[in-house]
């Protein structure tokens, strides 16, 4: 449970905060090693669960390690390729996270309720305070780029759809006009592929 509550704190700070608020030095890295490390340990006192690496995860592991070698050999901006190379290992370690967790629940539910309600509090920030930009193109912040917001928006609307239950009619109508906010954010974002692939999910 401590593991998931500084993954929702990782992917609210990366994707939200430090847009909207302000700038923590080094606080992606605490919070990414952080949910890892206390996983590991949880991993570690139980005797029955062990670590999942599928293969394609693996592939990728073994060429972030080619790349970080052969950069350091070729690359004329080093501080470039640190940062890039990070970013890259942050995602894997995301990946590896988020399958070692399903994996021990059976489930992927929780990262589809956490992305949920993170797409929701995102679309109530761009629509209340948002800021506009060239074009008239709504954004999350000055920083933010309108394009990503799209992409975010629309993962909210594949969770909420994923989401619905038959059985619950009032939910469900809720749920569809969540869908409908959404979608309407994404025109405002004025991203042509998200809206594109949001009527097609639809």
């Amino acid at each position: 449970k401590l593991s998931k509550f500084v993954y929702i704190l990782f992917i609210f700070y990366i994707g939200w905060f430090q847009d909207v608020f302000f700038v923590i030095p080094r606080m992606p890295l605490t919070l990414g090693v952080g949910m890892i490390v206390i996983l590991f340990f949880h991993l570690l006192s139980n005797d029955n669960m062990r670590v999942t690496i599928p293969r394609p995860l693996l592939i990728w592991i073994v060429f972030a390690c080619y790349t970080l070698l052969t950069g350091l050999l070729v690359s004329t901006d080093i501080m470039h390729l640190v940062t890039s190379w990070t970013t890259y290992v942050q995602t894997l370690a995301m990946m590896f996270y988020i399958i070692n967790v399903s994996e021990l629940e059976k489930s992927n539910d929780f990262f589809i309720k956490s992305f949920f309600i993170y797409s929701l509090i995102y679309m109530f920030t761009m629509l209340f305070w948002g800021y506009t930009g060239r074009g008239g193109r709504l954004q999350l912040s000055a920083t933010s780029n309108p394009n990503g917001d799209g992409l975010t928006l629309l993962a909210g609307v594949f969770c909420t759809l994923y989401l619905i239950n038959k059985d619950k009619p009032i939910f469900t109508m809720l749920q569809f006009g969540l869908v409908g906010m959404l979608v309407y954010t994404i025109i405002l974002t004025g991203s042509r592929k998200s809206f594109i692939v949001v009527l097609f999910l639809i």
